[in-house]
């Protein structure tokens, strides 16, 4: 999941060290959702990673695509 972001949010980005992260800094926790509806992190992912090595966030980031996969399908089933 390639992100397309404005120019100075992706240099915040770099500078935080979470340039590689799936978030689109648009949280999205409405009605109890333990994970981020926009990029499917929750909330101790977030905090955590720039201080994560990249097998941790290679899982974290195949984690969060099934969450929103997942979020989708319900949506659909509806």
């Amino acid at each position: 999941m390639e992100k397309q972001l404005p120019l100075v949010q992706e240099l915040k980005q770099k500078l935080k060290g979470t340039w590689d992260s799936p978030c689109i800094e648009v949280c999205s926790y409405k009605l109890g959702h333990p994970f981020c509806r926009a990029c499917g992190l929750t909330r101790p992912e977030k905090k955590s990673w720039s201080k994560l090595d990249e097998r941790q966030k290679q899982a974290i980031r195949g984690i969060s695509a099934g969450r929103i996969t997942a979020l989708s399908a319900a949506k659909m089933a509806q």
